[in-house]
């Protein structure tokens, strides 16, 4: 490390000559902080006017002098823990700070320096309060607490004599290097998952906020991380540059630090400048509900469509948020002797690729949705009658679509599991033949660039006679989930379409004290494990599609070829 780093510009020779004097002095392993090291950075803090630090190891050596300010000591790109979040550094910072100065009583700790003993795993920070004098008024320390969801992430007390900074350092931080230990399989080997902290900002209708985060905790799990803890503010007004604030964000990095989290993620589309400063200010990786949903489709999708949708959607995202490291110049076609210009951004160039590839994808896509389209004009010319499932994620449409068909399409609990629209023949109770199209669900709040992408199965819906809209009866949230699919199809220009509102899995609720909820709103009520669901299914679908007109010689054909392209 570095002997001497920080604010020396300007600083005396006989003042950066003490500082560096400072490098030479030692402690004994089994103390804090020696009573002469204290008395020695009061005095030349108090001198130089300015805060100094002295980062020690733990055989006593000093490792690096640092002078600060009021905002902070900065510190060594070295000095840092384990990059799992619960092993020490080894190191402990001693630093020095004017009585009172920043508002700080005896006993507090400024927020960076409590952000850095988190951030790079500090044995130890110990604050010198420095009287004018350049005396040690006293001593505060800070010391990192086991993580657990109920405690506080550190300890701040105020030493009461040097004195007991002496004798018990190397004991004390053995046992909490024990404690870690112990905590480290449950809270990493064993879980090699992403740890994600939930972030939610709400006003108005508690319980809604609390759906909200609930659902966003599902989606999370669905994308395979762990939710390892949840904060929620209240406010009128999101902050245009956080969303939640100064002081919330400050308090995120703690929870961040101390949670081991790997990632946060906030239940709200952020706006590219609050991503940057979001970024900025936090020490694990930062996203929002739109990507994280579109990260879980990134997961699902298999088919060589659904990859291309997915990709379109993440690009059409990523545009607005390109960053780069400063302003490296690419200096393409350009440079000394050229008379073509500087050079061009590296931004810029990411840019031109981003939308190169979004219009080679978008023209792909395009030439699937007019296959889509030949194929309903001849499933149209033979007469075959299409009904369409719809609805929220995780309602049970897959499963339906399984039980009706015999298919074996893949369905399970984790939210998003059908992202291509998959196409199934059904006899009906009449001889009719009818195709069933499954698609992706909706969610509230759905990105407006997933929607642009997944245009091409959506087609699917428009080909359809009739849509089957299916809600999760069992679902506490299930009314304002069905009004959320009405608007989506509202804005996708199928609000006219004929559709049955069908609520699924009325296994798991009481069906006489829930019809009553349903007044005004005309609907079926089945469940998948039924075993007569087939046959209601089946007649319902028998008088809501279209009489037949033709005879359906040949659709056998269309079908297949349907089934095969979808």
């Amino acid at each position: 490390m570095t002997n001497v780093i920080g604010k020396t510009f300007g600083l005396k020779a006989s003042e950066l000559a003490a500082l560096r004097r400072l490098t030479r002095r030692r402690v004994r392993p089994e103390d804090a902080l020696s009573v002469e090291l204290a008395r020695e950075l009061a005095a030349l803090s108090a001198e130089i006017g300015a805060r100094v630090g002295v980062l020690l190891d733990r055989a006593g050596r000093v490792r690096c002098v640092s002078v600060g300010d009021a905002r902070g000591i900065p510190l060594p790109p070295e000095a840092w823990g384990d990059a799992g979040g619960l092993r020490l550094s080894g190191l402990r910072l001693v630093h020095t700070a004017q009585s009172g100065a920043g508002g700080l009583a005896a006993g507090e700790f400024a927020r960076a320096d409590l952000v850095d003993l988190l951030r790079r795993r500090l044995d130890l920070s110990l604050r010198i309060n420095v009287a004018r004098e350049g005396i040690v008024e006293s001593v505060t320390r800070a010391v990192i607490e086991a993580p657990n969801r109920a405690g506080a992430p550190f300890r701040v007390d105020v030493v009461r004599s040097l004195d007991d900074l002496l004798g018990t350092f190397a004991r004390d931080i053995a046992a909490l290097e024990e404690e870690l230990a112990r905590l480290r399989p449950r809270a990493l080997d064993t879980a090699p998952r992403e740890r994600a902290i939930l972030v939610g900002v709400w006003h108005g209708d508690r319980g809604a906020a609390e759906r909200s985060m609930a659902e966003l905790a599902a989606l999370a799990e669905s994308s395979g991380a762990e939710v390892v803890d949840t904060l929620v503010q209240r406010r009128l007004r999101p902050d245009p540059r956080s969303l939640i604030g100064h002081g919330k964000v400050w308090e995120l990095s703690v929870l961040a630090l101390h949670r081991a989290a790997d990632v946060i993620i906030f239940n709200h589309e952020l706006s590219p400048g609050m991503a940057r400063n979001l970024e900025d200010a936090l020490p694990v990786k930062v996203i929002d509900r739109t990507q994280l949903i579109l990260d879980i489709f990134a997961q699902r999708a298999s088919s060589a469509e659904g990859k291309l949708e997915v990709e379109l959607a993440r690009l059409v995202h990523a545009l607005p948020r390109l960053r780069t490291e400063g302003e490296r110049m690419g200096q393409i076609r350009g440079g000394i002797g050229s008379d073509r210009g500087v050079g061009e951004p590296q931004k810029e160039l990411n840019r031109r690729t981003i939308k190169r590839r979004i219009a080679q994808i978008e023209e792909r896509l395009a030439r699937i949705s007019a296959q889509r389209t030949e194929l309903r004009k001849r499933r149209n010319k033979n007469a075959v009658p299409v009904a369409a499932l719809v609805g929220y994620t995780n309602a049970g449409k897959t499963t339906l679509l399984n039980r009706l068909t015999a298919a074996d399409a893949p369905a399970g609990p984790q939210l998003f599991m059908t992202l291509e629209s998959t196409s199934r023949r059904l006899v009906l109770p009449s001889g009719r033949r009818a195709i069933f199209v499954d698609t992706v669900g909706f969610i509230r709040d759905l990105p407006a660039g997933l929607m642009r992408a997944f245009e091409a199965t959506l087609e699917e819906l428009r080909g359809a006679d009739v849509l089957l809209h299916i809600a999760d009866a069992g679902d506490r949230d299930v009314f304002r989930q069905v009004e959320v699919v009405e608007k989506v199809l509202d804005a996708i220009g199928l609000g006219d379409r004929p559709r049955i509102l069908v609520f699924n899995k009325i296994d798991r609720v009481d069906l006489g004290a829930f019809k009553p909820l349903c007044a005004g709103r005309p609907a079926e009520f089945v469940s998948a494990l039924a075993p007569d669901l087939r046959a209601r299914m089946g007649a319902l679908l028998d008088a809501a599609l279209p009489a037949p007109g033709r005879a359906e010689r040949g659709a056998g054909d269309a079908e297949e070829e349907l089934e095969a392209r979808a």
